[in-house]
């Protein structure tokens, strides 16, 4: 599966493939970088990730299409939208009304 991301005040949205392995296990591209990532979903939205062999805490918190990433004591927020949500905001950018 294909989303885009934009930190905030990150300008250009990008590309993150999501592939999964089976057994908690993922293939993520983010840009032009691959990680192998072993995830373990733990209580209260926290995974237990190891990213190429380095340990990770990680906790999310959803709020519509944005996402608060807490990691290593400091909180990301994150815009992530799949393709189909993409093109559904470009639209609705280009679409005005007058009368």
């Amino acid at each position: 599966m294909r989303y885009f991301t934009k930190q905030q005040g990150q300008k250009e949205a990008v590309p993150v493939d999501l592939e999964p392995l089976g057994n908690d296990q993922f293939k993520i591209t983010v840009g032009a970088t691959t990680y192998q990532v072993d995830a373990l979903a733990l209580e209260h939205g926290t995974l237990s990730m190891l990213v190429d062999g380095q340990s990770y805490n990680v906790e999310f918190e959803e709020n519509g299409d944005e996402l608060g990433v807490l990691l290593r004591g400091q909180v990301n927020r994150i815009d992530v939208a799949d393709e189909r949500r993409l093109r559904l905001r470009a639209a609705n950018a280009a679409f005005s009304v007058e009368g």
